[in-house]
């Protein structure tokens, strides 16, 4: 079975929250964050969701997260996402999504933040998607709630 996996992150439910914000803030996320991998198969469409996540990200400091991120204060940003802990709920689609994303060669699918831009409650997410040995560059646009220093991205 031919199986094309669309790299596009259609829906990210990241909870960020800052840390002391002296010097460069650092965002960790926040418990029971996820997200969720959209693909299509030739047989048919498919969703798995991540909620082992690892996060790397700094900004400058700013008088709060929507202001260093509508800036483009972001020094760093790199969300990794280990293929053997995206579920579907079903065996086979797994293990076939496991073989496509050539997990055992390439355990992670890396997303690496370029820019981001807020315009109201929208928030653009620009960067580079790594995975299966493949790098290609995309865009992730959703709407973004900005809470304190805590953020809900939906998209």
């Amino acid at each position: 079975m031919k199986n094309t996996v669309k790299m596009t992150l259609t829906m990210i439910a990241l909870a960020a929250a800052l840390a002391d914000s002296a010097f460069a803030a650092k965002l960790v996320l926040d418990e029971g964050s996820w997200l969720r991998l959209e693909g299509d198969s030739s047989l048919h469409a498919y969703v798995s969701t991540a909620t082992a996540l690892a996060l790397r990200a700094e900004l400058e400091p700013a008088a709060s997260l929507k202001e260093a991120v509508a800036s483009g204060n972001v020094r760093a940003f790199e969300l990794e996402i280990p293929v053997a802990g995206l579920r579907s709920g079903k065996d086979g689609l797994d293990k076939n999504l496991r073989s496509n994303l050539k997990a055992l060669a390439h355990p992670s699918i890396l997303c690496k933040l370029d820019r981001a831009s807020v315009e109201g409650s929208t928030v653009a997410l620009r960067g580079t998607l790594t995975g299966a040995g493949a790098e290609r560059l995309g865009v992730v646009e959703g709407l973004a709630r900005f809470e304190g220093n805590s953020v809900r991205v939906n998209g």
